[in-house]
């Protein structure tokens, strides 16, 4: 190493180079210069992590056992952003075997113009976002999640791997046990491709390691930014989004069987005082689709031919008896009318309750309509049969 005191002379007073060599066997520092010191206080006989991911180490070494030299790009290390990497093997003292990591600046290139390119379309909110090339079959990451400690929060690398290991040791490896599988299908590569010629392909499925969440992967072709060989595949949460989903197809599903039961079902804003129309109504015919309560209230009340229930009924229905009726003391409000139609006398129900909770639905209640003009006579029959045979009873006692 004399030889070279001048070299190493310089490397050692570079302000803006970093150059440490680990040891293959033991992955000791056995030797860093004087900006490696400066900026982690790590020596000769130091542990790499001082300096350096062990994880990136192992992934870096196995890139470079490939051939005498590696690069990538790293966008933060513990000494700065934006660090071009290269690694080479090296012979040291006495024979052992290492590798040697040279960090000088990094100056913008076609690929990092591609990565702002793609952020500038597509954002930065993403858990993972990945730039797939189709041509060589491998995967960088181009964002990914906040890391759990400090060092890994610092450090983002940014080199290739096999697509293979990306989607095993990647994406496999932190789906729940009962979506590998159809997930490993799903990433199947001409399986993407296949879907892509449709447009952008997406699935979702669950991802983590105690607690799962439901996360949707997406893969897009960005050709307006000139890279057609090459597929952007992103990762967010929708956990939240697939509870509300199956609520509101929950709800559907309930608000369905009810408008089955009644012969009417509009939906009221307690807060706005108007409506829609849930299921229409042939017994209360007239009434529009949507607008305000009052004009409901006001047709209703033309089918009521008694006035004391017409008050009941205005009294009862009004927006802030139901809201304050809801709020105190009952999940619903009913009522049985006397209803005129065609010269006939028929008798209907009306209730008001809370719908099914679901996000948005705070302020409203379902107001439904039913004719009971055959309960009402199948009740009086049995009430008339009932005093038939209580006077027939007291008579042969």
């Amino acid at each position: 190493m004399n030889e070279l005191w001048g070299l190493l002379n310089i490397l050692d007073n570079a302000e803006d180079v970093a150059l440490f060599v680990v040891d293959e066997r033991d992955e000791k520092i056995l030797y860093c210069n004087h900006y490696v010191t400066l900026m982690t206080n790590a020596h000769p006989g130091s542990d790499l992590s001082l300096v350096w991911s062990e994880e990136d180490y192992k992934q870096a070494v196995a890139h470079c056992g490939l051939s005498e030299n590696y690069h990538y790009y790293a966008d933060h290390t513990r000494f700065g952003a934006r660090k071009n990497v290269t690694v080479s093997k090296v012979v040291w003292s006495a024979g052992k075997r290492a590798f040697a990591f040279l960090l000088t600046n990094h100056v913008d290139d076609e690929e990092e113009e591609e990565r702002e390119k793609i952020f500038a379309i597509l954002g930065r909110s993403y858990l993972n976002m990945y730039l797939v090339d189709i041509r060589h079959r491998n995967v960088t990451e181009l964002l990914g999640e906040k890391r759990t400690s400090e060092w890994e929060q610092e450090t983002v690398y940014h080199h290739p791997v096999d697509f293979g290991e990306w989607k095993r040791d990647v994406v496999l490896a932190s789906a729940h046990p009962e979506d590998r599988d159809l997930l490993a299908e799903y990433l199947e590569p001409n399986r993407i491709l296949e879907n892509l010629e449709k447009g952008d392909y997406a699935f979702q499925y669950r991802k983590g390691i105690e607690e799962y969440r439901w996360t949707e992967m997406r893969f897009q072709k960005l050709r307006d930014i000139g890279i057609a060989e090459k597929i952007v595949c992103t990762e967010r949460d929708v956990d939240g989004e697939i509870a509300l989903n199956r609520k509101e197809k929950e709800n559907k599903a309930i608000l369905a069987s009810l408008s089955n039961i009644f012969r009417s079902v509009y939906l009221l804003n307690l807060e706005e005082g108007t409506y829609e129309t849930v299921k229409e109504d042939k017994l209360l015919f007239g009434i529009p689709g949507n607008g305000d309560y009052q004009t409901l209230q006001d047709i209703v009340l033309e089918l009521i031919p008694d006035r004391k229930q017409k008050r009941d009924f205005k009294k009862t229905f009004e927006l802030s008896y139901l809201d304050k009726a809801f709020d105190e003391y009952t999940d619903h409000v009913g009522r049985e009318y006397n209803s005129s139609l065609n010269s006939e006398l028929n008798w209907m129900s009306v209730i008001a309750f809370r719908p099914p909770y679901m996000q948005g639905m705070e302020d409203k209640c379902l107001l439904t309509f039913r004719d009971i003009t055959e309960h009402k006579r199948v009740e009086a029959e049995r009430d008339e049969k009932g005093t038939i045979v209580d006077v027939l009873s007291s008579r042969y006692a």
